[in-house]
């Protein structure tokens, strides 16, 4: 029977009502709080019985007398840089603070002092994440919302903001009305930070990445966080070591880890770039079936639906074919090249699920030149043509939920037309 077990309770800092009662339970089910550490809270085992439990927070410059709580039968069960968790078997124990206008001031500072630094990164680190994300779509809006990577960081980095700005008004809501009912009735306010709440955003944003993540990435995401836990794991036994001898290590070293959790976190869209550019992953089939989600939706890949060897009637083996794409919860976006042949073929589909962006997609497409031709031929809802700087014959075809921009160095034929069309139209 193992002695100890790890646990990774999610509540806001300042939560010493919720702390308090989940620590309860745990000593009921057998499990007594042993250690803090970055990889979790440690609790050793012990015969399930009924503990009470204080929080107690310790500003830079305060500090608790342990002689009185000693023969007042409040035992440490641990402590982390600011606060200090005591238990006590007795029924109706004194209490460890007697001052409530006291105990606010220190779980107020505690908190400012604990959680400002690291609140402010993650605020400026999400709202980065989203403003190039911005940036992406202004210059590549179709690329962008189909690439199943960036949708899915700038999702998780979404519910990292909203989850801070739901914490900070929590925090204020409780703290005003914790002043309050101190000056109008002289008593302390239980904490509530809604729990749950913490519970869920955590839960709900592991499920999105695992769901939204392209599979082909999952090898270097698993080496990544690996990574993390490894520089977790190294802090928290450096933190065990140097803490008795050198106290303000201890500090130090949480906040080193801390801050470099969060810059490796910031840097993993970076890397997931750098591994794409450098071929360090497989870009030659498309996203669909390499997605979770895509796999219990029952995606299937998008094969390419028009080749030069459709309108010539013969294989072409100088030919050579480039089909590739990505494809997200809102947008597919797959793009073909043939060349070397007797005919360059090139043309970008675009899958368009969320119909709301139908019109975004086609006024991208809509460059400047495109003159509207008949659209009967190619099975289309429209159909436009140019001709570009080099020569070549462009087609925009839209459909019902897919755009198509085609390229061809001649003009096609009125059966090339109508062959094409048709082939556009089943993917439709």
């Amino acid at each position: 029977m193992r002695q100890y077990t790890r646990k990774w309770p999610l509540f806001m800092y300042y939560d010493r009502t919720g702390l308090e009662k989940y620590l309860e339970r745990q000593a009921g089910k057998g499990w007594l709080l042993d250690d803090c550490t970055f990889i979790g809270w440690r609790f050793r085992r012990i015969a399930p019985q009924k503990l009470h439990f204080y929080v107690a927070y310790l500003p830079k410059d305060s500090a608790y007398n342990a002689e009185f709580c000693y023969h007042a039968g409040w035992k440490v069960a641990a402590e982390d840089e600011r606060r200090r968790f005591f238990y006590t078997d007795q029924t109706d124990p004194t209490p460890v603070e007697t001052d409530p206008a006291m105990e606010l001031e220190n779980i107020h500072r505690t908190t400012k002092r604990q959680l400002l630094g690291s609140f402010l990164l993650w605020i400026l680190i999400a709202l980065t994440q989203i403003m190039i994300f911005s940036a992406k779509l202004e210059q590549n809006f179709r690329g962008t919302l189909a690439d199943p990577i960036s949708l899915t960081i700038v999702m998780i980095y979404s519910l990292i903001l909203l989850t801070h700005l739901l914490n900070a008004a929590s925090y204020l809501m409780w703290y005003g009305k914790a002043k309050r009912n101190l000056r109008l009735y002289g008593i302390p306010t239980e904490t509530n930070c809604n729990a749950r709440l913490q519970q869920g955003l955590g839960l709900g944003m592991t499920i999105l990445w695992l769901l939204l993540l392209d599979m082909k990435y999952s090898f270097m995401m698993v080496l990544i966080f690996a990574v993390i836990l490894g520089i977790l794991w190294l802090l928290s036994w450096a933190e065990r070591l140097f803490s008795p001898w050198y106290p303000r290590k201890k500090e130090v070293l949480s906040a080193c880890g801390v801050v470099l959790v969060l810059v490796l976190i910031a840097l993993t869209p970076k890397w997931v770039t750098a591994a794409r550019e450098n071929g360090w992953v497989d870009l030659t089939s498309n996203s669909v079936n390499n997605s979770l989600v895509g796999k219990v939706l029952g995606w299937e890949d998008l094969e390419a639906p028009l080749l030069t060897e459709d309108l010539l009637g013969e294989v072409d083996s100088d030919q050579h074919t480039s089909w590739r794409g990505d494809e997200s919860l809102l947008l597919g976006m797959y793009k073909m090249y043939q060349y070397g042949g007797q005919l360059d073929l090139e043309y970008t589909v675009t899958k368009v699920k969320a119909q709301f962006l139908y019109e975004y997609c086609r006024a991208e497409a809509m460059i400047e030149g495109y003159q509207e031709m008949n659209a009967v031929p190619w099975g289309a809802g429209a159909a436009y043509c140019r001709i570009d700087r080099w020569g070549d014959h462009c087609y925009l075809l839209c459909y019902d939920t897919i755009i198509v921009e085609l390229k061809t160095e001649r003009v096609l034929t009125g059966d090339e037309i109508v062959l094409a069309g048709q082939k556009f139209s089943r993917i439709s």
